[in-house]
C-alpha cells in the first residue's frame, strides 16, 4: 500500500517536471501570436499537477480509512471473543478463576490501547501515518498472539 502511494506521488511529480521542462523561461521573447498560448501551456500543466496532487492525497485518504476499517472490524472479532472467554470463566467453578479473570482483564486493557491507536491512526497526518500504521499493526498482532495464548491457557485450567 506504502508502494502504490509513493508510485502515484512519484508519477505526479515526474509529470510536474516534464511539464514545467517544457516550458521555456528564458530571456528571449516570442512573438506577441506566441505568448498567450505559452501562458495558457503553463496555467494546464499547473492546474493538472495540483490535481495529480490532489488525487494523490484523496487517494492515500482512502487508503488510510480502509486500513482502519479492517482494524476496526478485527478488533471488534477480539472484543467478540474475549467476551466468549470471560463467560466460560465465569460459569466456571475453578480455582483458577481469579488468575483468569486477571488475564482477560489485561487483554481487555490491550484491545483498549488498540481502540485509541486505531483512533490516532484515522486522525494521522501524512507524515505520522507509517508510524502510527506500523504501531497499529504491532499491536494488533500482539493482541492476537495474547489471546491464543489465553485461550490455550483457560482450556487447560478451566474445564469446558
Amino acid at each position: 500500500m506504502r508502494s502504490t502511494i509513493r508510485s502515484i506521488a512519484y508519477v505526479a511529480l515526474l509529470s510536474t517536471a516534464v511539464l514545467a521542462a517544457g516550458c521555456d523561461t528564458s530571456e528571449a521573447r516570442p512573438s506577441a501570436g506566441v505568448l498567450p498560448a505559452a501562458g495558457a501551456e503553463r496555467q494546464k500543466a499547473s492546474k493538472e499537477a495540483k490535481e495529480a496532487v490532489q488525487a494523490t492525497k484523496e487517494y492515500a485518504s482512502a487508503l488510510r480509512a480502509e486500513f482502519v476499517k479492517d482494524m476496526q472490524k478485527q478488533l471488534a472479532a477480539i472484543n467478540r471473543e474475549l467476551q466468549q472467554l470471560s463467560a466460560k470463566v465465569e460459569s466456571s467453578n475453578n480455582a483458577a478463576k481469579a488468575d483468569a479473570k486477571a488475564r482477560l482483564q489485561a487483554l481487555r486493557d490491550k484491545a483498549a490501547r488498540l481502540d485509541g491507536e486505531l483512533e490516532k491512526a484515522r486522525n494521522a497526518d501524512e507524515a505520522a501515518w507509517g508510524r502510527m500504521k506500523a504501531s497499529v499493526e504491532r499491536s494488533h498482532e500482539d493482541l492476537k498472539e495474547s489471546v491464543a495464548q489465553a485461550r490455550g491457557w483457560l482450556a487447560e485450567k478451566i474445564a469446558p
